[in-house]
């Protein structure tokens, strides 16, 4: 077997134990860059009373304006959901045993017109939202653009293969294998559970907001792909 040392970090030459040809194994990776065209809000209210009852109606109050503001912002139904609740009670007073309960609510709410957020997000605020937990930048065609995420990184694969195999003097045959492989992401900005099978890094700061009065950066979500090309060698 050739020794290829001066590109081993990116290609692997073998012996498969059982055949007699040899393998060239090449990565190639590929990202593409889309502008968000939705936002999931996350956001809610925590309300604090002695009555549990009057402080759970009251934190229900609440909520319910801030579903009518989603309708009136022509969010449908199954964009808006009930995400968390909890009613504990704490103590303000260990010695006279004096408490209070604490009542939370949160929702999820896709806008799918994101320049829509501001005003939203100020509507909420005013009709008693104190909490926002999480704002979330996606596009409504994931699946289009990581199919040519993927697409391009098989290009990328088969260009590198080229490139190298004809710099060590090989010449390689048919495809034997070809995989997908999951990059090893850091901690995003905006990430959810798509992430984990998609590949998706969501970046902030890479446009800048249609509006110069708007106070949100969506950024641009980087879709990313990575395969491996397995080649005989003839």
């Amino acid at each position: 077997m050739k020794k290829l040392a001066f590109f081993l970090a990116f290609v692997f030459l073998f012996s498969a134990a059982s055949f007699a040809e040899e393998l060239f194994r090449v990565d190639g990776s590929a990202e593409v860059k889309v502008k968000p065209d939705r936002v999931v809000l996350n956001f809610g209210t925590e309300t604090r009373g002695k009555n549990l009852i009057e402080t759970k109606k009251k934190n229900e109050e609440t909520i319910k304006k801030a579903i009518e503001i989603a309708k009136r912002f022509r969010v449908s139904d199954r964009n808006i959901k009930t995400d968390y609740v909890s009613m504990h009670p704490v103590f303000t007073d260990y010695k006279t045993q004096a408490r209070e309960f604490i009542v939370r609510q949160n929702l999820s709410v896709t806008l799918e017109n994101i320049s829509n957020y501001d005003a939203f997000l100020t509507e909420l605020i005013e009709a008693g939202i104190n909490n926002v937990s999480g704002v979330e930048f996606q596009t409504k065609d994931l699946k289009m653009h990581r199919d040519e995420a993927r697409r391009l990184a098989i290009i990328a694969a088969q260009e590198k293969a080229k490139f190298l195999a004809n710099a060590a003097g090989l010449r390689l045959g048919d495809l034997a294998n070809l995989q997908e492989s999951s990059l090893p992401l850091p901690q995003p900005i905006f990430a959810k559970a798509d992430m984990r099978n998609a590949n998706i890094l969501y970046e902030s700061a890479s446009f800048a907001p249609d509006s110069e009065t708007a106070a949100i950066a969506p950024g641009e979500i980087v879709i990313r792909a990575n395969v491996i090309l397995t080649y005989k060698v003839k």
